[in-house]
Protein backbone atom coordinates (compact mmCIF):
# COMPACT_ATOMS: atom_id res chain seq x y z
CA UNK A 1 0.00 0.00 0.00
CA UNK A 2 2.84 2.47 1.11
CA UNK A 3 4.79 1.56 -2.51
CA UNK A 4 1.64 2.64 -4.35
CA UNK A 5 1.09 6.20 -2.44
CA UNK A 6 4.47 7.08 -3.27
CA UNK A 7 3.71 6.16 -7.15
CA UNK A 8 0.40 8.54 -6.93
CA UNK A 9 2.42 11.66 -5.33
CA UNK A 10 5.56 11.11 -7.73
CA UNK A 11 2.69 11.28 -10.91
CA UNK A 12 1.12 14.15 -9.53
CA UNK A 13 4.38 16.15 -8.76
CA UNK A 14 5.48 14.90 -12.80
CA UNK A 15 1.98 15.93 -14.14
CA UNK A 16 1.92 19.66 -12.49
CA UNK A 17 5.29 20.10 -13.56
CA UNK A 18 4.20 19.29 -17.08
CA UNK A 19 1.37 21.67 -16.75
CA UNK A 20 3.84 24.28 -15.71
CA UNK A 21 5.55 24.23 -18.71
CA UNK A 22 2.95 24.41 -21.30
CA UNK A 23 1.20 27.71 -19.54
CA UNK A 24 4.68 29.69 -19.24
CA UNK A 25 3.44 33.20 -20.04
CA UNK A 26 4.72 33.97 -23.89
CA UNK A 27 7.67 36.51 -24.25
CA UNK A 28 6.30 39.85 -24.32
CA UNK A 29 6.98 40.50 -28.02
CA UNK A 30 4.66 37.89 -29.47
CA UNK A 31 1.53 39.25 -30.89
CA UNK A 32 0.26 41.78 -33.37
CA UNK A 33 2.06 45.33 -33.75
CA UNK A 34 0.78 48.43 -35.62
CA UNK A 35 2.88 51.54 -36.31
CA UNK A 36 1.68 54.62 -38.12
CA UNK A 37 4.67 56.14 -40.92
CA UNK A 38 5.17 59.02 -42.60
CA UNK A 39 3.16 59.36 -45.85
CA UNK A 40 0.15 58.42 -44.54
CA UNK A 41 1.31 54.90 -44.61
CA UNK A 42 1.45 51.66 -41.89
CA UNK A 43 3.39 48.87 -41.11
CA UNK A 44 1.43 45.38 -39.38
CA UNK A 45 3.31 43.19 -37.67
CA UNK A 46 2.85 39.55 -36.42
CA UNK A 47 5.55 38.75 -34.64
CA UNK A 48 6.69 35.17 -32.62
CA UNK A 49 9.22 34.99 -30.56
CA UNK A 50 11.51 31.52 -30.03
CA UNK A 51 14.42 32.00 -27.53
CA UNK A 52 15.78 35.19 -28.51
CA UNK A 53 15.11 34.34 -32.50
CA UNK A 54 11.91 36.84 -33.54
CA UNK A 55 9.98 35.80 -36.68
CA UNK A 56 7.07 36.43 -38.71
CA UNK A 57 4.95 38.21 -41.67
CA UNK A 58 3.39 41.93 -41.99
CA UNK A 59 1.75 44.02 -44.26
CA UNK A 60 2.73 47.50 -45.54
CA UNK A 61 -0.53 49.42 -46.27
CA UNK A 62 -2.10 52.73 -46.49
CA UNK A 63 -4.24 54.99 -45.35
CA UNK A 64 -5.45 56.56 -48.47
CA UNK A 65 -5.37 53.36 -50.83
CA UNK A 66 -6.24 49.44 -50.46
CA UNK A 67 -3.04 47.70 -51.54
CA UNK A 68 -0.88 46.40 -49.54
CA UNK A 69 2.50 44.52 -49.48
CA UNK A 70 3.33 41.49 -47.88
CA UNK A 71 6.85 41.35 -45.63
CA UNK A 72 8.71 38.59 -43.74
CA UNK A 73 10.22 39.36 -40.34
CA UNK A 74 12.91 38.20 -39.04
CA UNK A 75 15.34 39.21 -36.06
CA UNK A 76 16.86 39.09 -32.62
CA UNK A 77 15.24 39.89 -29.08
CA UNK A 78 17.41 40.40 -26.25
CA UNK A 79 14.63 42.25 -23.69
CA UNK A 80 14.27 44.80 -24.04
CA UNK A 81 15.92 45.15 -27.04
CA UNK A 82 14.54 44.45 -30.59
CA UNK A 83 16.24 44.26 -34.04
CA UNK A 84 13.72 43.20 -36.93
CA UNK A 85 14.64 42.95 -40.81
CA UNK A 86 11.70 43.64 -42.69
CA UNK A 87 11.81 42.32 -46.16
CA UNK A 88 9.29 43.28 -48.65
CA UNK A 89 8.24 45.07 -51.83
CA UNK A 90 9.59 48.36 -51.60
CA UNK A 91 12.95 46.45 -50.38
CA UNK A 92 14.43 45.67 -46.43
CA UNK A 93 13.83 47.81 -43.70
CA UNK A 94 15.55 47.47 -40.51
CA UNK A 95 14.10 48.12 -37.04
CA UNK A 96 16.30 48.69 -34.33
CA UNK A 97 14.73 49.59 -30.55
CA UNK A 98 13.01 48.76 -27.35
CA UNK A 99 10.12 47.29 -25.72
CA UNK A 100 9.13 49.27 -23.05
CA UNK A 101 5.68 50.46 -21.25
CA UNK A 102 4.85 52.69 -24.74
CA UNK A 103 4.91 49.80 -26.77
CA UNK A 104 8.11 48.89 -28.91
CA UNK A 105 9.63 52.29 -30.37
CA UNK A 106 12.85 52.83 -32.22
CA UNK A 107 14.49 53.74 -35.49
CA UNK A 108 13.35 52.30 -38.93
CA UNK A 109 15.92 52.54 -41.57
CA UNK A 110 15.82 51.07 -45.34
CA UNK A 111 13.19 51.13 -48.39
CA UNK A 112 13.03 55.31 -48.23
CA UNK A 113 12.84 55.20 -44.49
CA UNK A 114 15.92 57.10 -43.06
CA UNK A 115 16.40 57.49 -39.04
CA UNK A 116 12.93 57.30 -38.91
CA UNK A 117 11.61 57.12 -34.96
CA UNK A 118 8.77 54.38 -35.46
CA UNK A 119 6.40 53.52 -32.02
CA UNK A 120 4.55 50.26 -32.46
CA UNK A 121 1.43 49.70 -30.66
CA UNK A 122 0.19 45.99 -29.38
CA UNK A 123 -3.78 45.32 -30.95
Amino acid sequence: MRCVQVLLVAASAASFGACGSSTMPRPALDGAWLANLPGQTLLDLNLTVSGTSVSGTGILGSLTSTSTIALTVGGEFVAPDVTLSIAGGPGTMTFVGALGSSGLVGTLNGAGYSHTTVTFTRH
